[in-house]
């Protein structure tokens, strides 16, 4: 099971016929206890981040809650491994950049920041990650880079349909930051020690 609260619970919660992308504090407290329930039944393997990968190659397991771009990663050894969305849907995520306030560069930072989403420079990075990319044109970017790029700007994954973009959610926040941290934290019981 992928170790991330906001993933594993909203995928509880998709699965519950609610929506992650407004959580309720109740919702998220039901999710959270079919989760525990599961672990305390022995029902996941091992809590992972991207470590699902290694087990899923050496067939220690034959599902694992995953990210997408580890996935496409991990067909490139095991194109037999398949990479599904949950009827009910699945939780997308993204990777943000922030300048902290008081930065020594922000004007640097801002401008480096602009440059990565230029379509080609993006195009670049989706090749090199293979995670679905949130700048409009990458994808005739690749297209134009031939090859393998041209292969990834077909893989559905990276580029999916408007159907099943409808059925990707982004975890919305709690309405209180406090039961956040409290979920969060309770959440990272189930987490190795480091």
């Amino acid at each position: 099971m992928i170790g991330e609260m906001r993933e594993a619970v909203g995928l509880a919660m998709l699965g519950n016929g609610d929506d992650p992308a407004q959580p309720t504090l109740g919702q998220a407290e039901t999710a959270y206890a079919q989760i525990e329930a599961a672990n305390n039944d022995g029902q996941f393997h091992s809590w992972v981040f991207n470590e699902f990968t290694d087990l899923l190659k050496t067939g220690q397991v034959a599902a694992s809650m995953a990210w997408s771009g580890d996935a496409v990663q991990l067909q490139l050894e095991r194109p037999d491994i398949q990479f599904v969305i949950p009827d009910e849907g699945a939780i997308q995520w993204f990777d943000t950049m922030v300048i902290p306030a008081g930065a020594g560069n922000a004007e640097g930072a801002a401008r480096w920041m602009n440059a990565f989403y230029d379509p080609a420079i993006a195009a670049a990075n989706t090749q090199w990650v293979q995670y679905i990319s949130p700048v409009l044109g990458v994808e005739d970017e690749l297209r134009a880079l031939g090859g393998e790029a041209a292969a990834l700007a077909n893989n559905p994954v990276l580029f999916p349909d408007d159907e099943t973009r409808r059925r990707l959610f982004i975890w919305g926040g709690l309405e209180s930051t406090v039961a956040e941290q409290d979920l969060d934290d309770r959440f990272a019981g189930f987490l190795p020690a480091e």
